[in-house]
């Protein structure tokens, strides 16, 4: 009378699968969609001069402490970079992004 009808009703497998998809892997396909799309945004007068002023270009290959590589996107402007350096949060000092607005994507070790 009231409510789902036998046929209509839903089985207990299709509410769990509903409900575990988060926001998190909502955001993770996303982010895949644009990588596929290859719409991520190029690098802007900003961090290119942030680049330069660390002198990234020399210091990348004398100093051995930056084995591991870091692939971090900026959340506001959507810029993906790869960067070698000690941590993340060094990477996000190099290029001038604050630490708190950046996720990490990748981490790849001893590159």
């Amino acid at each position: 009378m009231f409510g789902l009808k036998k046929e209509d009703s839903m089985n207990d497998e299709d509410v769990k699968d509903e409900k575990s998809v988060s926001i998190e892997d909502i955001k993770q396909e996303e982010i895949a969609e644009d990588l596929q799309k290859n719409e991520v945004p190029s690098l802007g007068y900003k961090e290119i001069r942030a680049l330069k002023k660390a002198r990234y270009a020399e210091n990348i290959h004398k100093n051995p402490k930056f084995t591991d590589a870091f692939v971090i996107l900026n959340k506001k402007t959507g810029q993906m970079v790869e960067l070698k350096a000690s941590s993340s949060a060094h990477a996000c000092n190099i290029i001038g992004w604050k630490p708190n607005k950046v996720k990490l994507i990748e981490h790849k070790k001893n590159v």
